[in-house]
């Protein structure tokens, strides 16, 4: 089996970069801010669905896993859009 290191560090850092954006976004405190760095985290995980369909194509993934993954990722997306909504309808606590 040939390694894909490239295309492994990729999904990664997408995987990562979600994660480390939900986080900055909650330190800045205000909803406006966090808000943006939500949608900035929803991005990446859109990328990470991405990276599942391409390793589906190049074999990496078989159909069970793939559609595990994306399920994953898909509440992940709905969650952050949820928590996106509620910080730009709500004002920041004082």
């Amino acid at each position: 089996m040939r390694k894909d290191f490239a295309f492994c560090d990729q999904a990664q850092r997408a995987a990562a970069s979600a994660c480390r954006n939900l986080a900055e976004g909650f330190a800045r405190y205000r909803h406006a801010d966090f808000a943006r760095f939500v949608t900035i985290a929803y991005a990446s995980l859109a990328e990470l669905l991405d990276s599942f369909d391409e390793a589906r194509v190049k074999g990496y993934l078989g159909a069970a896993a793939h559609g595990e993954l994306d399920q994953a990722v898909g509440a992940a997306m709905r969650s952050a859009a949820g928590l996106r909504s509620y910080l730009q309808r709500t004002p920041t606590p004082k």
